[in-house]
């Protein structure tokens, strides 16, 4: 039994879709012009928070735990030290690469999960993935000081506000890193490999100097190759992740020890704490109905209401990493950046233009579009 909902699908004729050279140039120039677009209006609508400015965080400056996701603060110092360059425009430049990044994976994404009838619509697809990361990364927040005024005997609304969100370089990074190992897991259900499950632990590494958030995919991944990989093998791989955080994180937090977070909360770690003022937001309901209607750009309502059409893999990534990081994020983040759930976003997107096709009857089935291709 296929793990997608194949008796549902409407299959593939071979052939009948070929994307030629001129659209998948074409392709490629759309996918550049959006990513400047939206690299343009990330450094235009949003700014960085004052411990973690763009200077601050390019020479190691900034305050725990900002500089100690210093995979693109790191990039950014390299090339400077090599380029006469801004931290702007270097940091600007590794935001355009990773909305192009976006977008490609996207694309792998419903190739891997035989969404969409042909490569066409597939290609358009991707795109659309932008537009929850919008949502999250670019979308003022909006606050409601008073719903409605009167005045006069005259009705009108209050008092609302939109406040322009924080900019971190690591975000939308997380959010990549996080779909591009989540594709990976699924090569390795489908056909271990020494090879995938090298790549797949360089990427970890690499994600983990970016943000911590990494340690949520351990046990997805326990669920994903239960019983696709030796016992052994897969505990012994559990313990090299495990190694492989620690080696990462331990040296960062040792190394950026003397610069402490004026406003941590959580015991001895430099951690914050939002919990309840996070959901005192929802006391308003103009809040709550944004909130509902924003998170991943409204998909996670399809995804909810066409649960049983999402794809089982699917469900355990949802379940056991989107799940427990969104319960960290509202614990240690605030609710107002909705950059804190940024790495789940593109897993919800997937989710549901999966649901969509299963029940719309548009996907492939496995077997008749070779599910072993390379990520």
């Amino acid at each position: 039994m296929h793990d997608s909902i194949g008796d549902r699908a409407c299959y593939r004729v071979p052939g009948a879709s070929r994307f030629d050279r001129r659209e998948h140039a074409a392709w490629w120039v759309a996918t550049f012009l959006i990513s400047l677009l939206l690299t343009g209006l990330q450094f235009t609508t949003t700014a960085p928070f004052k411990l973690a400015g763009f200077e601050l965080m390019a020479h190691f400056n900034a305050t725990e735990p900002f500089q100690c996701r210093v995979l693109v603060p790191a990039i950014v110092a390299g090339v400077q030290y090599l380029v006469p360059l801004g931290p702007k425009i270097v940091f600007g430049a590794v935001e355009l690469v990773f909305w192009m990044a976006l977008i490609a994976l996207a694309y792998r994404a419903l190739e891997r999960f035989g969404i969409a009838r042909n490569e066409l619509i597939r290609r358009l697809l991707a795109l659309t993935v932008v537009v929850p990361m919008v949502a999250h990364l670019l979308m003022p927040d909006l606050h409601v000081a008073s719903g409605f005024s009167a005045a006069d005997g005259v009705l009108d609304l209050g008092v609302w506000r939109a406040w322009p969100l924080f900019y971190y370089p690591y975000d939308l990074p997380a959010a990549v890193f996080t779909l591009a190992l989540c594709l990976l897991l699924m090569r390795l259900r489908k056909s271990p490999s020494r090879g995938v499950l090298l790549v797949f632990v360089v990427l970890f590494t690499i994600a983990t100097a970016n943000r911590e958030t990494t340690i949520f995919l351990l046990p997805t991944t326990a669920l994903l190759l239960w019983g696709r990989l030796p016992t052994t093998q897969l505990l012994a791989l559990g313990v090299v992740l495990l190694a492989v955080f620690l080696a990462v994180e331990l040296p960062l937090y040792w190394l950026f020890s003397d610069m402490q977070n004026p406003n941590r909360r959580i015991a001895s770690t430099q951690y914050e704490s939002h919990l309840l003022s996070n959901l005192g937001f929802f006391r308003s309901p103009f809040y709550a109905a944004w909130f509902v209607t924003r998170f991943a750009g409204g998909l996670a309502l399809v995804a909810l209401f066409w649960w049983r059409f999402v794809d089982r893999r699917l469900k355990i990534v949802l379940i056991t990493f989107a799940l427990p990081l969104f319960c960290f994020a509202m614990w240690v983040g605030r609710l107002p950046e909705h950059r804190i759930f940024s790495e789940m976003v593109p897993l919800i997107w997937l989710a549901a233009m999966g649901a969509i096709a299963a029940r719309a009857g548009c996907r492939e089935r496995p077997d008749l579009r070779g599910d072993t291709d390379g990520v």
